[in-house]
């Protein structure tokens, strides 16, 4: 999706490559492809890391309902639009519960199964905001002019390393700016099926 500044390296070149890290020497270009694929990785894990922070009031009240259904996600039927669509909650839980640290959360006894999936559809409509506006605040200048920087200079820096002008032989894929968009489709909002309750 996003490209990756390593994709070029092989056979020989990935041999003499590896003589000159023995032997300490980085050559710019490689340098430049490690700086460009570590900004994108730190770019991913801070998105990855927000979210996680983000989805535990989701989380919790997804927790709450799990409780009060006793884990028969089936109970939730009546209260669908389409009761098919029970096993969207079931694959949150599991989803979430893999990402999230769980936390023993019981339901009150006295609010209905009707009113505890409303808690639970509304929590995820106010992540659903503030995960998108989180995205469209996102700075991506730095990360994209990194990439810019690396299209114009990686080649030359290539040739020079291996001593040859022929930089469509060495290998050379352009990487293309990050956008809103990618990291949307990595990190989609959560989707919930429509409810027969209102």
């Amino acid at each position: 999706m996003y490209g990756s500044p390593y994709e070029d390296f092989e056979g020989s070149r990935a041999e003499f490559l590896k003589c000159l890290a023995e032997q300490g020497e980085v050559p710019a270009f490689l340098r430049r492809a490690q700086s460009v694929d570590e900004a994108l990785v730190k770019l991913l894990e801070q998105c990855k890391s927000q979210r996680a922070v983000m989805l535990r009031w989701p989380w919790m009240h997804l927790c709450i309902l799990a409780d009060r259904l006793s884990h028969d996600w089936s109970l939730l039927g009546p209260y669908l639009a389409d009761n098919r669509h029970v096993t969207c909650f079931e694959h949150l839980y599991v989803e979430w519960k893999v990402l999230l640290e769980a936390k023993a959360v019981s339901s009150n006894a006295w609010r209905s199964t009707p009113r505890i999936l409303r808690d639970f559809v509304e929590a995820v409509q106010r992540f659903n905001k503030a995960w998108n506006k989180f995205l469209v605040d996102l700075n991506l200048e730095d990360i994209n002019h990194l990439r810019r920087d690396f299209n114009t200079h990686y080649p030359v820096e290539k040739a020079c390393a291996f001593a040859s002008e022929d930089v469509e032989r060495l290998g050379f894929t352009p990487l293309d700016p990050v956008t809103i968009e990618q990291l949307h489709a990595e990190f989609p909002p959560v989707a919930l099926p429509a409810l027969q309750i209102q």
